[in-house]
């Protein structure tokens, strides 16, 4: 099993960054995998979440420790990574150094917020 983590964070106007979850994907040797994001309330409960707008897919109302998506790519990753069949999809993948699809990867190594 291979484990890679990432920090969801949101940029305030003035250029403070607030880390507001952690967001794991374990991958199995046999192609399954899952996604847990791990949100940090403290912070959460500090921001007014009208600005920040909470994670897209993840429902914090239930405030639960961590949130599970087994098997599937969760909301977050589906709209701030290029989809497989985006045009310039390889461009995008070798602009931060992958020869392969990983969109996971591909929002860890760029600097943009979603695709265009």
């Amino acid at each position: 099993m291979s484990v890679r983590s990432a920090t969801i964070a949101w940029d305030d106007s003035i250029g403070v960054q607030y880390r507001i979850c952690r967001l794991d994907l374990y991958e199995e040797d046999d192609g399954s995998y899952e996604y847990v994001f791990v949100p940090d309330y403290r912070v959460l409960d500090m921001l007014d979440m009208g600005i920040v707008g909470g994670i897209p897919g993840i429902d914090l109302d239930f405030r639960r420790e961590e949130y599970h998506r087994p098997d599937m790519v969760p909301v977050f990753v589906e709209e701030r990574s290029p989809s497989r069949n985006r045009v310039d999809v390889w461009e995008l993948m070798e602009s931060v150094g992958l020869d392969r699809y990983d969109r996971f990867e591909w929002m860890i190594r760029t600097d943009l917020r979603s695709p265009e």
